[in-house]
């Protein structure tokens, strides 16, 4: 089986991203990296990469997906790793993934374990070594490329550009009977904007103190997929919780508010523009 490492850049750390690829290039056939905006990285990199592009404009992270799914199919990979550009891989990932490959052709998604830098991992116990899970996030995730083209060969929902790209599509891969396998032997290190751990109701939440602008594209977000897999109020029981949390625990909520209206109202009226 040959396998493409995928990274989506969009302003990388340079000294991240370079090891990144070290990490990953050695692993994997091929890294290819499309480049959303921030270009420096990606031109110093391209000795050790493919540079993909749409000349420079940000296309958002489904259809950046899409574009580096199209690349592995056309040249003859199979599976896809796809990576965000802070992601330093473990050195057993490909190793401990290519034991499971072929091991059911049902199977879509393989994943890891996540621990987030600044809120941990949650510990269970008597861990298997794998499990099939409802959900993974994109980074770190090895995507079976047969499968993303017989789901339609942009199963990355295009029109999402940043966030609940990784909830639609593994509810996508679940609603055409395919399945996600976490690897428990595999960890990834990962850090979801500046999150930690706060009390809601006696349980503990993370807050990510993310930019207004990522309220917008979660609440829109959240209308558009709960609604696609008619799963709206579950998506919208997320929002309700997630705004609680920035008006209790974040920065500029006045901001983040309007944000979050104005997604509400654009996910209702399915605008993108």
């Amino acid at each position: 089986m040959k396998i493409l490492a995928g990274i989506v850049l969009y302003n990388p750390d340079p000294q991240r991203l370079v090891e990144n690829i070290s990490a990953i290039k050695e692993q994997v056939d091929c890294v290819a990296v499309f480049d959303n905006g921030g270009g420096e990285a990606a031109i110093a990199c391209k000795n050790e990469v493919v540079v993909l592009s749409e000349g420079g404009k940000n296309i958002g992270i489904a259809s950046a997906l899409n574009k580096l799914c199209e690349y592995a199919l056309d040249n003859g990979y199979d599976w896809v790793l796809t990576l965000d550009q802070d992601s330093v891989c473990p050195d057993n990932i490909i190793s401990e993934y290519r034991k499971h490959i072929g091991d059911d052709e049902k199977l879509a998604l393989l994943c890891p374990r996540v621990n987030d830098r600044n809120i941990g991992m949650e510990q269970e116990e008597n861990l298997l070594d794998t499990q099939y899970v409802e959900f993974c996030i994109t980074s770190a995730s090895l995507v079976n490329v047969d499968v993303w083209q017989k789901m339609g060969g942009g199963s990355f929902m295009d029109d999402l550009f940043i966030d609940l790209v990784d909830f639609d599509y593994c509810w996508t891969v679940l609603e055409h009977g395919y399945k996600i396998l976490q690897v428990n032997s595999v960890v990834l290190y990962h850090e979801l904007g500046h999150s930690r751990k706060v009390k809601l109701f006696g349980k503990e939440e993370a807050v990510f103190n993310h930019p207004p602008i990522r309220s917008y594209y979660m609440s829109r977000s959240n209308v558009i997929v709960g609604r696609k897999h008619k799963r709206l109020n579950q998506c919208m029981r997320w929002q309700a919780k997630r705004t609680l949390l920035i008006n209790l625990y974040e920065r500029n909520r006045w901001a983040k508010d309007k944000m979050i209206i104005k997604g509400l109202i654009d996910g209702i009226r399915y605008k993108f523009k």
